[in-house]
C-alpha cells in the first residue's frame, strides 16, 4: 500500500498536535503501518479493522475524532456507508477516504455522491499520506485528489 517516500519531503515540519484520527482499513498491516506514520507525525489515532467497529468508536468517543480516515473497500460495510452513518452522527466530521480506485470517472462519481473532496488514492507514500491528512483536517470538503505514486 505504502511507496517510498517521495522526493521532496513536506518542507514544514509537522505536529499532529495530539488531533485524534480514526483510522479504519480491513487489512490489518495497512491500518497498523498508517497509525504508525500517523503517531510519528504528533496525531492520536485510533485503529479500527471494519466499518462496524469504527462505527462504534463514533459512537463513543465521534466527538473528540477530529479525523475519520476510512479505506472505500471493505467487506460487510463499505467506506461510503461507514462515512453516511457517521455524519448522521457527527454532521461535521471531517473525513478522508482512501480507495484503490483507479478510475477518475468512479472518483468523480464517490466525490460527487458524498459531497466529498478528500480522496487519498492508493498506493500512496508517507509525503502523500500527510499532505492528504493535512488537507482534510484544514478543509474537509475542498481537497484536491491526491493521487498515489
Amino acid at each position: 500500500m505504502l511507496g517510498e517516500p517521495s522526493s521532496p519531503s513536506l518542507s514544514t515540519p509537522i505536529d499532529g498536535e495530539g488531533r485524534i484520527i480514526l483510522v479504519v482499513d480491513d487489512v490489518p498491516d495497512d491500518t497498523r503501518l498508517v497509525a504508525l506514520i500517523l503517531a510519528k507525525y504528533g496525531f492520536k489515532t485510533i485503529e479500527a479493522e471494519s466499518a462496524r467497529t469504527a462505527l462504534k468508536v463514533i459512537q463513543a468517543h465521534g466527538s473528540k475524532i477530529d479525523l475519520l480516515l476510512t479505506d472505500l473497500v471493505m467487506p460487510a460495510v463499505d467506506g461510503l456507508t461507514l462515512i453516511r452513518k457517521a455524519r448522521e452522527l457527527h454532521p461535521d466530521l471531517k473525513v478522508l477516504l482512501m480507495t484503490g480506485v483507479q478510475s477518475l470517472k468512479e472518483i468523480e462519481g464517490i466525490r460527487f455522491v458524498l459531497g466529498l473532496g478528500n480522496l487519498l488514492r492508493k498506493p500512496f507514500n508517507h509525503n502523500d499520506l500527510l499532505k492528504a491528512v493535512l488537507l482534510a483536517l484544514e478543509k474537509p470538503k475542498v481537497a484536491p485528489i491526491l493521487s498515489g505514486t
